[in-house]
C-alpha cells in the first residue's frame, strides 16, 4: 500500500497501523509493539471487530504525535522540558 493510500483510508488493522506509524511518521513499529501497548494500555486508542482490533486513522496520529518531542538544539533541553 502506498503512502497517499495509507493515508486516505480511515481504518486500519493491527499490521496496517504498524505500517502506517512506520511509513507516515517514520517511527519503529510493529504488530507485536502495538499488541504489547493494546495490553498495558499505553498505545493507540482501537475498538474491537470480532477478536480483531481495529485503529482508526485519527487515533493512530494522535498517538504518533504525543511520541515526538519538540524541536530542541541540545539533549539537556529535553530534560529540562520533563522536569518542567
Amino acid at each position: 500500500m502506498t503512502q497517499q493510500q495509507q493515508q486516505q483510508k480511515e481504518n486500519y488493522t493491527t499490521g496496517e497501523a504498524a505500517d502506517y506509524i512506520r511509513t507516515v511518521y517514520q517511527m519503529p513499529c510493529s504488530i507485536s509493539l502495538l499488541n504489547s501497548l493494546a495490553h498495558s494500555g499505553h498505545g493507540p486508542r482501537f475498538c474491537k471487530v470480532s477478536r480483531f482490533r481495529q485503529y482508526q486513522r485519527r487515533a493512530l496520529d494522535i498517538w504518533a504525535r504525543g511520541r515526538i518531542s519538540k524541536r530542541v538544539s541540545r539533549s539537556a533541553e529535553l530534560k529540562q522540558q520533563k522536569a518542567a
